[in-house]
């Protein structure tokens, strides 16, 4: 399975500091889960306004893990949000998040367990 992550831009913003890598990756294991959530319920309540909040700042998260696949379905999810498209347009879009999100909270679980 091809990784999802990539921390190379956390290791350069960083300095290369193992330790601030680890406060990173860790901030973000434990905000994410609910900034999805809060996405996922803003589209199945029809809140384009909250979907649109959401969308855009998990992709800040995902982009400082280098998950540049995720960043960009969360683009196009903001971008929905904005056209008012249809939740069944934007329900396979936030299944496909959450199925990358979980390989990434493996692999940066993984990282942590190893450093």
């Amino acid at each position: 399975m091809e990784k999802i992550t990539d921390l190379t831009f956390l290791q350069s913003f960083s300095g290369g500091d193992n330790a601030r890598i680890q406060k990173y990756v860790k901030m973000y294991l434990d905000s994410t889960p609910a900034l999805f959530q809060s996405m996922e319920k803003a589209a199945q309540s029809n809140d384009s306004k909250q979907l649109k909040s959401s969308a855009h700042t998990l992709k800040s998260q995902v982009d400082y893990m280098g998950m540049r696949q995720t960043k960009d379905i969360l683009k196009s999810i903001e971008e929905d949000a904005l056209s008012g498209a249809e939740l069944q347009i934007v329900m396979p879009k936030i299944t496909r998040v959450k199925e990358m999100m979980t390989q990434a909270e493996t692999e940066l679980k993984t990282f942590l367990s190893s450093n």
